[in-house]
């Protein structure tokens, strides 16, 4: 097996056996799950039978653990699989086999996550999504997890929204159940999401009531009139945490190759340090306003600078304008063009 496609190889089959060869090379090169979702041949192919290829990549990412390769807690993969999964979070799946795949996903996903408040967003964003969100009820993931992964589930709903969310959909969906029928107390609130579904909702409610257990045709997702550009949109938003700062980051394909070298993974925590730094817009003296050239681009006008992370290392950045959905029109943005230390770079 050709090591640079392990991971798709592995995706891509109907008896997928070597998960270690995945694991390598995604972890070679952690951008590249986002072909699955980016690149339309990779799309098209990944949902036309979502329900074995989604389950493949839930199963190749519930194994990471045991290959203790590196440091995964704080690993650019980790960045890339949290970033992902929140940009499938972002569409709309109307299709049983998508939710059920997604499920399966989000579920590997949260399992990996570190709890130290990582975890909002998808709590949030779940709750949004009632076809996902009862599956993982209705196959007891959620009660399971509240279990074996604590800290995880804590942070699942550690945002009031999500929280809000994820009590109003429980009790409407178990609205005859003395326990989850009625709105609990702030101090009973986890009690109440974790102990779903209960004895009494285990034989009263029909959990599959209202999903399209129609398993014929292609997969149904609602997507923008041109293909990717919502995807990219979310990718960049939760890519390295969001929101960073006022100012939004935006990498191009470059700095994203950049970021899955070893050498960008080994400084990663250096890296996501002078990001914050940049997006926070106070930029003086922090060995980021260095002057550059680079070779490989027309010589604009435009100022290009250097943000040094580590000795001869650095953020090659620019102030550029683009749209930023937080506003909804166009901003001054930080348009990042490399990461490490490129070539043809000059003061």
């Amino acid at each position: 097996m050709d090591s640079s496609t392990s991971f798709f190889d592995f995706i891509y089959s109907d008896n997928p056996k070597d998960s270690k060869a995945a694991y390598e090379s995604l972890g070679s090169k952690p951008y590249q799950i986002f072909d699955l979702l980016l690149k339309e041949e990779h799309f098209r192919n990944f949902f036309s039978r979502i329900e074995v290829y989604g389950s493949n990549l839930a199963n190749l990412l519930s194994q990471f653990p045991s290959f203790e390769q590196d440091d995964y807690s704080t690993s650019l993969l980790r960045e890339m699989i949290r970033a992902f999964a929140l940009s499938l979070l972002a569409e709309r799946f109307d299709d049983m086999r998508a939710r059920s795949a997604i499920a399966k996903i989000v579920l590997s996903v949260v399992k990996l996550s570190d709890p130290r408040r990582t975890l909002g967003h998808f709590g949030v964003r779940l709750g949004a999504l009632p076809g996902i969100l009862r599956i993982l009820i209705a196959e007891g993931h959620i009660k399971k997890i509240a279990v074996t992964h604590k800290r995880c589930f804590e942070d699942l709903i550690s945002e009031p929204q999500a929280r809000e969310r994820w009590v109003e959909f429980i009790m409407e969906l178990c609205k005859e159940c003395e326990e989850h029928g009625s709105r609990p107390s702030a101090l009973g609130l986890a009690k109440f999401i974790r102990t779903i579904p209960c004895e009494f909702c285990n034989s009263n409610v029909p959990f599959d009531c209202g999903l399209d257990n129609d398993l014929e045709g292609e997969p149904t997702r609602v997507r923008g009139s041109s293909f990717g550009i919502n995807t990219e949109s979310n990718m960049f938003k939760y890519l390295l945490g969001e929101p960073l700062g006022p100012w939004k980051i935006i990498l191009s394909q470059q700095a994203m190759e950049d970021l899955g070298t070893k050498k960008a993974q080994s400084s990663f925590e250096n890296v996501r340090r002078k990001f914050s730094e940049l997006a926070s817009g106070d930029w003086a003296g922090k060995e980021i306003l260095y002057r550059a050239k680079w070779n490989n681009s027309p010589s604009y006008r435009i100022p290009l600078f250097k943000a040094l992370y580590k000795a001869k290392r650095f953020i090659l950045w620019q102030i550029d304008i683009a749209f930023d959905e937080r506003f909804g029109e166009d901003y001054q943005v930080i348009k990042v063009w490399a990461v490490g230390s490129p070539k043809n770079v000059g003061i």
